[in-house]
Formats: structure tokens, C-alpha cells, sequence
């Protein structure tokens, strides 16, 4: 890819593959760029112009990247698709490959091996990054697994009190599926943890709300 690098919302340009005239070359979905390229390339096709807008967390997160990128900075970047080749793995094998991701994690959770289940479930996060395109079958099972995951690496992350992963994790979860009873919960005992009583009292009172709905459903 060629691609302009920009500090948002200032402009200022911090890297140019073009000024160097020297096209930028990488590997989809292997950890070798930010997470906002991994995700956001994989939607690009040979020849198409895009930009991205990449938050924090998909960029260079508090670190940041020393010394042209400050720390919590939120990046532009104009990107033009140069020769773009799909990663091997098909939607299918990525799907399944996810799948023993997140059984691989849950045999480590119940050997209490929490870290380790953390990395099993973060491999599978990363698995379903790429997604282009899956059919509307494949989107749905990946939006499932993604839940799954990011809920189960939450729990481990409560098990090694690390809160504010474990905040992070659920989060994610809740943006995929609002109603999740789990991940709800799971937030308000890291908020607890955290001495965040409002943040708890407000996902509990949340969560607490979609049973009732649920139970009304049922009842029907």
C-alpha cells in the first residue's frame, strides 16, 4: 500500500510512504501493523483510495510511537490499496480455527491456567479481524464467537485482577451484543473492583433490566 499519516485532528503529517516513493509492504492479520490496519485493509480491494480514522486503543494506544506519535493519539491516514492479497485461510477456516481458539481457553480457565486462557481467546479475536467477505451466515457465527471470546477472556481477566482489561473485554462484548447478560455482569464486578460504584450501579441496573425483558419474552 501507499499511504499519508496524520496526526487527528491537528493535520500534521508524521509519515508518507509516497514522499519516500517506496510502497509499504506487510502481511494481513499477523500483528505486524495496528490493529485499525489490520481490520480496515482487509476491506480494501487493488486500486481503492480509503481513509482511516483510527482511535487509541487500534493505533498506538498510551505508548504511542516516540517521537512523531504522542501517546492516546488518534490517527488519519490515507491509504491507496497497491496489491492486496487475501490472507490463505478462507471466512470457514478462520471461523473454525476460532472455535478451538476458544475451547482451547476453556480447558486452560478450568486448569486455572487464566493467562494462558487469555492468550488462547485473544488468538481467536484476532482470527475473525479479517471477515471480508464472509456471507451473512459466516458474519453472524463471527459476531457469536467474538462475543464468546471477548466475555470468556473478561472472566479470566476478573480471575488475575486485571480490571481494566477485564473492562475492556466486556465492553467489546457489549458493543457486539447490548444484551449480553454475561458481559453485563462481568463489567459491574470489574467496576466494583475498581471502586467505580456508579459505573457498577448503572451496568447492574442494566443488566438487571434485560432479565426482566427476557423473563417477559419467555413468559409470553
Amino acid at each position: 500500500v501507499h499511504y499519508d499519516g496524520y496526526l487527528y485532528p491537528s493535520g500534521d503529517e508524521f509519515d508518507s510512504s509516497r514522499k519516500r516513493h517506496s510502497p509499504f509492504t506487510f502481511n494481513l492479520s499477523k500483528g505486524e501493523v495496528i490493529k485499525a490496519w489490520d481490520i480496515g485493509i482487509a476491506t480494501i480491494r487493488r486500486g481503492e483510495k480509503a481513509s482511516l480514522l483510527c482511535a487509541p486503543d487500534y493505533a498506538y494506544g498510551e505508548s504511542g510511537s516516540p517521537p512523531s506519535i504522542p501517546k492516546n493519539a488518534t490517527l488519519r491516514f490515507e491509504i491507496e490499496g497497491l496489491n492486496i492479497e487475501p490472507p490463505h485461510q478462507t471466512i470457514a477456516e478462520r471461523i473454525e480455527s476460532a472455535t478451538k481458539s476458544k475451547e482451547e481457553g476453556n480447558a486452560l480457565f478450568k486448569e486455572k491456567k487464566f493467562e494462558e486462557a487469555i492468550d488462547s481467546y485473544r488468538q481467536g479475536i484476532k482470527t475473525l479481524d479479517y471477515r471480508w467477505g464472509a456471507t451473512p451466515i459466516e458474519e453472524k457465527n463471527i459476531e457469536t464467537l467474538r462475543v464468546i471470546l471477548n466475555s470468556n477472556a473478561a472472566m479470566c481477566s476478573l480471575k488475575t485482577n486485571n480490571l481494566n482489561a477485564a473492562v475492556k473485554f466486556c465492553n467489546t462484548a457489549i458493543e457486539l451484543d447490548p444484551f449480553n447478560t454475561k458481559a453485563l455482569y462481568r463489567l459491574s464486578e470489574a467496576y466494583i473492583g475498581l471502586s467505580n460504584f456508579d459505573k457498577a450501579t448503572e451496568v447492574i441496573n442494566k443488566c438487571l433490566e434485560v432479565i426482566i425483558y427476557n423473563d417477559f419474552l419467555f413468559s409470553k
